[in-house]
């Protein structure tokens, strides 16, 4: 309850009723001396706030509104308006917007249907041990005491427009869902920016399929290991140059065919020693070949399953390819050891070019200001 100024008698807390015996109201002969001049006295208590100035009134909502539907008493630590749904039921929210801990109207969420009408299915879904009290909870919670919350729930659109900034400032979690498309815009040439704790949280996508369409260059940096598990068929096309450098070790394994068609001219380069294993039968044809080998081992075994090759040559003859293979250790180790002093070597030289080039340049650049100066 609380109290206003009364307007039957302004706060004086008296009324003027009576008639001045002395003047019998005229006031005009003399200036009389009980009314003062006035024709009236004032020496009736006001009936409506009894003398005290003061009128009490009620804050329920049908004294202020004349409708349950709507609550401003903040004495309860709420405050709601609330329309109902257009098929006429009262306790079925059209539209409810509350502000502080649940009111009334949320009393009737006492099950997961009922629940659902008032707050989202999420809330509804992470609360589903408490259903029968989740009303109680839709505010939030500091350990025992209840927070003051806001509610905003509609059965039709609810459109929110803001002129200038928007800022959304969640404590804890904050979860969007939607039954339709989700749209996201930035304006003409902005940025979208999703941060993840500064780098310190995870972005986890989940989805049937992913179209990316960049209207402009990519750039991905990962500063750990990358992982990619493709369960089906993988298509590239490049319309224009492909490099890959990698700096460190490299491994490529396929289980199953293999097919790589170049239609066109291919170099390869190789600095280091090089392994190839084919466990499985192979065919090339080439049209035009030419190679150039420093050292090459290579040895085909068609013999062991010839009638009258026993155990032991077989076993004689991969002896012999592991003896040749480690009678060539050395050699190769040597090679590497050579080709980096020619890599070094041609580091140096590089170097020695680039020096020239910019001593060259000065000199230019000494003959060009040196033209100058005799022009002027």
């Amino acid at each position: 309850m609380a109290t206003q100024q009364c307007a039957t008698c302004s706060g004086t807390g008296e009324v003027n009723t009576l008639t001045c015996p002395t003047c019998n109201g005229m006031g005009i002969c003399q200036t009389c001396p009980t009314c003062d001049g006035s024709g009236q006295t004032n020496n009736a208590t006001c009936a409506t706030c009894g003398g005290s100035g003061q009128q009490t009134i009620s804050m329920s909502p049908a004294a202020i509104t004349d409708d349950d539907d709507v609550d401003i008493d903040p004495s309860d630590n709420s405050a709601f308006l609330f329309v109902p749904t257009a098929n006429g039921s009262d306790t079925t929210p059209g539209a409810l917007l509350r502000l502080g801990t649940y009111c009334e109207k949320e009393e009737a969420a006492t099950d997961e249907t009922n629940a659902k009408l008032f707050y989202p299915d999420q809330f509804v879904a992470d609360e589903e041990s408490g259903l029968a009290t989740i009303y109680t909870l839709a505010s939030g919670k500091d350990g025992n005491d209840v927070l003051g919350g806001i509610l905003l729930a509609c059965d039709g659109q609810a459109l929110i427009k803001a002129g200038e900034k928007m800022y959304i400032n969640c404590g804890d979690t904050l979860h969007v869902e939607s039954g339709d498309e989700v749209t996201i815009k930035s304006g003409n040439s902005k940025d979208i920016n999703i941060n993840a704790a500064e780098g310190n949280g995870k972005i986890v996508e989940t989805s049937k399929s992913t179209t990316r369409k960049i209207l402009g260059n990519e750039f991905t940096e990962t500063t750990a290991d990358s992982f990619t598990i493709n369960h089906g068929d993988t298509v590239s096309i490049t319309y224009g140059t492909k490099t890959f450098i990698t700096l460190g070790s490299g491994q490529s394994v396929t289980v199953g065919g293999s097919f790589t068609g170049n239609l066109s001219g291919s170099v390869s380069l190789n600095v280091g020693l090089s392994f190839s294993a084919d466990l499985t039968a192979a065919f090339s044809f080439t049209l035009f070949s030419a190679s150039l080998t420093k050292w090459s081992l290579s040895k085909t075994i068609t013999d062991l399953s010839s009638k009258d090759t026993t155990l032991e040559d077989s076993v004689a003859v991969l002896k012999k390819i592991v003896f040749d293979v480690a009678s060539k250790q050395y050699d190769i180790k040597q090679s590497v050891a050579d080709l980096e002093r020619q890599s070094l070597q041609t580091v140096n030289n590089n170097f020695t070019l680039i020096q020239a080039k910019i001593d060259i340049r000065q000199n230019n650049t000494l003959v060009n200001f040196g033209n100058l100066a005799v022009f002027t």
